[in-house]
């Protein structure tokens, strides 16, 4: 499951933006009374809202004019007819509708989250955390606090540092109440921050300059805390992140030197299919993030040039136009992106 800041922020603004849709056939004065009643009701900005709305079409009129969307491809709906359709909810989506997996369970919004996920681990990258989670006897019977009051759970860096959470940051309470157990392990945040003291015993916070580097390791004195915390899947931070993978020990993948993942069979699993070494592993991940770059340089080309590829190869991955001019993808970038959506789906 996806949590954080952002995707919050996102689930607000789609609530929000949803009340225009919702009414869609009446008077424009009420779209916007809706709008305003639904930010009450949440106690939110209603003019912050209008603000990213703009920003929001400004940005998909910009991928128009790049390629990268057709005029047919409806972000949220709000220029159509047919916004009732499901079978225009797909093409919503920065992915081709038809590269998307037909399971009718699947969630429109979880799978919006996990899209996003990936955008923030490419992002936001090398600003990551790990949960450490409090050894099983350390939470008192009936508590929701860790010993010392300090909580369930810390963020710990790739330089040592213990973090906490912005007070402001919808993730507190629950990296506060964090178990011994559980499937949150990695989160990307926006920016660092530490205390500083000033008179009259009251605090400020100081942004710290170049979070990832490592530099202020030791410094300044004060509690580090982090902004827009998103936790986000493992195969996000394989994926997408960019960063070096190699095998160690022949057990586990780690990513840029720090970040372990356990590779191989659930001990859920009696199935011998499931049964392969970390090596293969390592290699499957690292085939599966040569054909995204490939097929996302294939498309950025494609933007660029403004014009249908020619293939020149048999294994060279491009995109067609059909009759009226939009992109069809080849039946390999079909292929991949279902891999990767499976992969960020049953984690």
């Amino acid at each position: 499951t996806v949590k954080g800041d952002i995707i919050t922020s996102i689930a607000a603004y789609d609530a929000w933006s949803d009340a225009e849709r919702n009414l869609a056939n009446t008077p424009t004065k009420n779209q916007t009374s809706s709008r305003r009643a639904v930010a009450y009701q949440y106690a939110l900005d209603h003019n912050t809202l209008l603000t990213v709305d703009r920003l929001l079409r400004q940005f998909r009129q910009s991928l128009m004019e790049s390629g990268f969307i057709d005029a047919d491809n409806k972000l949220h709906g709000n220029e159509g007819n047919n916004d009732n359709d499901d079978s225009n909810k797909y093409e919503r989506k920065m992915f081709p509708a038809s590269s998307l997996p037909q399971d009718k369970k699947i969630a429109h919004k979880q799978y919006d989250a996990l899209l996003t996920s990936c955008c923030l681990v490419a992002g936001l990258y090398p600003n990551i955390v790990t949960l450490l989670r409090p050894p099983q006897n350390t939470r008192k019977k009936g508590s929701s606090r860790g010993v010392g009051g300090g909580g369930g759970g810390k963020l710990l860096t790739k330089e040592g540092q213990i973090c906490k959470v912005s007070s402001q940051s919808f993730q507190s309470e629950r990296i506060r109440n964090a178990s011994a157990s559980g499937k949150d392990a990695y989160a990307m945040y926006h920016a660092k921050h530490r205390t500083q003291g000033v008179c009259g015993g009251a605090q400020n916070q100081v942004t710290m300059s170049n979070p990832g580097s490592g530099k202020e390791k030791g410094g300044g004195g004060g509690d580090i805390y982090l902004s827009e915390v998103n936790f986000v899947p493992r195969y996000a931070l394989l994926l997408f992140s960019g960063g070096t993978i190699e095998l160690r020990d022949n057990t586990a993948i780690v990513l840029d030197g720090w970040l372990k993942f356990k590779v191989g069979p659930s001990k859920s699993s009696n199935s011998s299919s499931s049964s392969y070494p970390a090596s293969t592993g390592i290699v499957l991940i690292r085939e599966l993030r040569k054909e995204l770059d490939k097929m996302l340089l294939k498309r950025l080309q494609y933007c660029s040039n403004n014009g249908p590829y020619t293939r020149e190869g048999e294994n060279e991955i491009a995109p067609s136009l059909d009759v009226d001019g939009r992109i069809v993808t080849d039946k390999m970038l079909q292929k991949v992106v279902h891999v990767v959506t499976h992969l960020l789906m049953e984690e």
